[in-house]
């Protein structure tokens, strides 16, 4: 009796992950019906019978509730037949729309501004060759009575505000602008901003756990030009700094700092993701594109004062 019992609370279960994700994505490609813009299908919660099911929605705005849960009970007869047509039920239940308490828009919202805030703050201040004010509370950790030592502290706040930020983030804001994704952001100017804050969101905690896990093992978590020998030694000096550094004592060893950073960074960024954009495959994609874009940048870095001094620089009449 309990085996049949789990048997059927399993099925369930697949039968609420196979709903959430239909409804996911008939309400972003399939609605077209500005009001449900940004709505989110964060859980489905079908009754013993199989009856009937309750879809937690989290919505991007508190004032977007009223027009949202009537265009999506204006559609609930079509995306009930839609889901008796993909998923093929025995039965398929009646469907009835709830706002996810958990899940707080305002707070969402706050934090994505103050994300886009920094972001057009540490953008100017890197455009003049400096790195955005450092809060109080950072300043009282790192100040000395001395000049200010390059600790791993302050080089973790200059990178935050340095080359890295466009070598990292700007080439994942214009990819997601161009691919439209996630398409529930559109195109718009508002868009833009919400990709620019969410690749510096994921920027930002991958410099994070870099520095805390190099810190930890001892590993080197910069970049050092070669500079000379063949092309091909150091093409291969480039690749392999995504996946191999040094440590303090010289040796050589796994990057797992830089790796920890960029997939723990596409974990963590999924959080603000629409959920249909949320899965194992797209956080790899988005870590592995991440460290794609830091391997470019110390392309950048190898090669481009080779670059400068063979085109841009004025050589000497004898």
């Amino acid at each position: 009796m309990c085996h049949a019992e789990d048997m059927e609370e399993k099925r369930l279960q697949r039968v609420s992950e196979a709903i959430r994700e239909e409804l996911t994505e008939l309400i972003e490609y399939e609605m077209d019906d500005p009001r449900v813009e940004g709505i989110s299908v964060t859980d489905v919660h079908i009754s013993p019978d199989g009856r009937k099911a309750r879809i937690m929605i989290a919505l991007t705005a508190a004032e977007q509730r009223a027009d949202a849960m009537s265009a999506l009970e204006h559609a609930r007869a079509y995306l009930r037949t839609q889901i008796a047509h993909r998923l093929s039920l025995h039965r398929t239940p009646d469907i009835h729309f709830e706002i996810d308490a958990v899940v707080n828009p305002a707070r969402l919202n706050q934090i994505m501004k103050r994300i886009q805030k920094f972001l057009v703050v540490a953008c100017a201040a890197a455009c003049r060759g400096q790195a955005p004010e450092t809060p109080p509370v950072v300043a009282t950790l790192t100040r000395t009575d001395n000049a200010v030592p390059r600790t791993r502290t302050n080089k973790y706040l200059r990178r935050l505000a340095g080359p890295h930020l466009f070598s990292e983030v700007l080439p994942g804001i214009l990819l997601q602008q161009l691919e439209n994704r996630p398409r529930a952001w559109g195109r718009s100017g508002t868009a833009l901003g919400k990709r620019a804050a969410s690749q510096y969101g994921q920027f930002l905690i991958n410099e994070s756990i870099t520095a805390g896990v190099g810190a930890l093992r001892g590993e080197d978590i910069n970049f050092h030009r070669r500079g000379q020998g063949s092309m091909a030694s150091r093409i291969s000096h480039v690749l392999l700094s995504g996946v191999m550094t040094k440590k303090n004592d010289g040796s050589r060893t796994i990057a797992l700092a830089n790796l920890s950073g960029s997939y723990g960074s596409a974990v963590l960024s999924d959080l603000w993701y629409p959920s249909i954009h949320r899965s194992g495959r797209r956080m790899f994609y988005r870590g592995t594109l991440l460290l794609t874009f830091e391997v470019g940048g110390n392309a950048l870095a190898e090669f481009w004062p080779d670059v400068k001094q063979q085109f841009f620089t004025k050589k000497k009449k004898p």
